[in-house]
């Protein structure tokens, strides 16, 4: 049975966009007729191939190791930072007053609804999501419960690409995301940025791409298929008569870690957290790196919302993901001063004082010291920047570029059709073979096929919806079609 297209051009109600449903984004105009390009998106195009994959066809891959800790360790900044945010003092404190501290506790009991009873008007808690008069759990207990779920659901990271730590249990997993929280708190300290308020955490923002010299946003042509209710990018698979051709403007989104804002001159800065086993070698790149004054420019569209001070720069964070270890306990009984492993001079100590001795004792106050200059300032590094209006213009034209190549791929995905038109369209660039690279596609990419795809669960695109629109028949979420290899066709070209 043919299915029953609606006529005329898509008319929205609502516009959503991939892992940000439901989630308030500033910077967006009333009208849902914009197309929306993340961050993420951008970071896709070192291969065309990948880009196909994961943003053209829709297909879900599985997140490294280290995304997967990545991503945990984002979770415990977000629970701090919303603690601080909660209890950011009045300014008729004064410039120098701090939020409450943040206790190593609050790590597995959340310490927002430990300290407070009602902590938001609707009386669901901004940091663990609980609603009642019960302590909800804090955030290394509710990663745990999901990595245990999603094991249990035969979920993982991939394999591909180097692990963190081979062969760890989930335990040991989580006890080194504790090791890594707890020594940050007492390197960065428990009451946030000195002089600074945290005004937003986990902010979704947005603002509009422009050709260099126009006021008014890019509206490429991009082409839309027809769903139940609504509509998304076409892909190869969708019925001719279910695509309809807009012209909508492009915005660029995008989540900042966090918003700081200065309690003397209410100036912002933008606040990246990562996680990294060289902390000190990834904060050298930063200066190529456009994510951190993408964020810049997108919050600079939004700064009203902030009491309209400038955007003066931004802070990297970088934590290392390495195991903070124990020193050892040697056969005669003492402690290993050994400077080749990661032991900090917080866990030394700590160990000193289980054994009921005083680390500021002659026999181990030179090694505490030592491991305070050469270990500690390894494993937490800040980067601090400034963003100035050349670095923001830059952004934007560079930004334009992306986006007309994102568009010019949008319209290229529907006559990506066989393999002969996937290898002329998406050209592979192995960004995967790089030192730190890694795709979730290195499957189909080497061997395409349906058994290569099937393995991928479909993500549904941002899509437009519309509750007036009627259900097409068959128009829910397919696997993408199928390309078949040089192998198994030889007439492919």
């Amino acid at each position: 049975m043919q299915p029953d297209f609606p006529v005329g051009k898509p008319r929205p109600t609502a516009v959503n966009a991939d892992r940000y449903e439901g989630v308030p984004i500033l910077g967006l105009p009333d009208d849902p007729r914009v197309v929306l390009i993340s961050t993420s998106e951008r970071g896709s195009l070192g291969c065309d191939r990948r880009w196909m994959y994961g943003y053209g066809l829709g297909m879900k891959g599985a997140p490294s190791d280290a995304m997967t800790y990545g991503t945990a360790w984002h979770e415990v900044m977000e629970d701090v930072h919303r603690f601080l945010m909660h209890f950011t003092p009045p300014p008729s404190a004064g410039p120098t007053a701090t939020p409450t501290p943040y206790e190593d506790s609050y790590l597995e009991a959340c310490g927002l609804c430990f300290l407070t009873t009602t902590v938001s008007p609707d009386g669901v808690c901004p940091c663990c999501g609980s609603a009642g008069p019960n302590v909800g759990d804090g955030p290394l207990a509710r990663i745990e419960a999901r990595w245990r779920a999603e094991w249990a659901a035969g979920k993982s990271a991939s394999d591909e690409g180097e692990e963190e730590e081979p062969d760890e249990s989930i335990e040991q997993r989580v006890e080194r995301l504790r090791r890594a929280a707890q020594g940050w708190l007492r390197v960065n300290g428990r009451v946030g940025l000195p002089g600074y308020d945290v005004v937003g955490v986990e902010l979704a923002v947005a603002c509009p791409v422009r050709s260099p010299g126009s006021i008014k946003p890019y509206a490429p042509e991009l082409p839309l298929a027809f769903v139940s209710g609504g509509w998304r990018f076409a892909r190869p698979d969708d019925p001719p008569a279910s695509i309809r051709r807009v012209r909508w403007p492009v915005y660029w989104i995008g989540r900042v870690d966090a918003v700081f804002r200065s309690r003397t001159d209410g100036s912002l800065l933008v606040g990246e957290w990562k996680s990294s086993r060289d902390p000190s070698g990834y904060v050298r790149g930063i200066t190529v790196d456009p994510q951190t004054y993408g964020y810049g420019a997108m919050l600079d569209h939004v700064r009203a919302h902030f009491g309209g001070g400038r955007v003066r720069g931004f802070l990297f964070d970088v934590a290392s993901s390495v195991l903070q270890r124990d020193p050892e306990t040697l056969q005669k009984g003492g402690l290993s001063k050994a400077l080749n492993r990661t032991v900090p001079s917080w866990r030394f100590e700590a160990a000193v004082v289980a054994r009921g001795e005083d680390p500021a004792s002659p026999m181990y106050a030179d090694h505490v010291c030592a491991l305070r200059e050469q270990k500690d300032p390894r494993l937490y590094v800040r980067e601090p920047g400034g963003i100035g209006a050349v670095d923001l213009a830059a952004w934007h034209v560079e930004t334009f570029a992306m986006a007309k190549r994102i568009a010019e791929n949008r319209r290229n995905v529907v006559d990506a059709i066989d393999a002969g038109s996937v290898a002329l369209l998406f050209p592979r660039q192995p960004v995967c073979r790089q030192p730190g690279g890694f795709c979730s596609y290195r499957g189909p990419c080497s061997s395409d096929g349906p058994d290569a795809r099937r393995a991928f669960p479909v993500r549904q695109d941002p899509v437009w919806t519309d509750p007036a629109l009627p259900l097409a028949a068959g128009s829910e979420p397919a696997a993408p079609p199928v390309t078949p290899s040089p192998e198994k066709e030889e007439s492919w070209l």
